[in-house]
Formats: structure tokens, C-alpha cells, sequence
């Protein structure tokens, strides 16, 4: 078994599929919650919503404009 993980490991880390699971020793893993003030993670999540509206507003309108019928066509 251990043979087989070690092949699997390789094939993984040599296409970048590998996990920080597998990296990382379970005791030296810290979330991101930890090590972040909560203050700036709420302040991530809201430039993220606003990043993504804004990205939802520009497909939405240039799939309207490609709807609308063009005057010089």
C-alpha cells in the first residue's frame, strides 16, 4: 500500500494535483481564520462580492448589447 501511495504521490505532485494534506503535517496546518483578523476577512468577502457583481454586470451587459439589433447592420 505504502508503495502504491508514494507512486500516487508522485504522479500527483508532478501534474500539481497534490494537497496541502499531504504537504503539510496535520498539527503544522493553521486556517486562514486563525491567522486573519476577522475585521479583514470581512473586508475580503465584501471586495470579492463587489468583484463579482461587477464582473456579473459586465457579461450582462455585453450580452445585451450582442442581443440588441445594431443600427449599421
Amino acid at each position: 500500500y505504502s508503495e502504491d501511495r508514494e507512486q500516487v504521490q508522485e504522479f500527483e505532485a508532478e501534474e500539481g494535483l497534490m494537497l496541502a494534506a499531504d504537504i503539510m503535517r496535520g498539527e503544522d496546518f493553521t486556517p486562514a481564520e486563525e491567522l486573519v483578523p476577522q475585521e479583514e476577512l470581512g473586508a475580503a468577502k465584501k471586495q470579492l462580492a463587489n468583484w463579482q457583481d461587477a464582473h456579473y454586470r459586465r457579461q450582462l451587459r455585453w450580452k445585451m448589447l450582442q442581443k440588441k439589433p445594431q443600427p449599421w447592420t
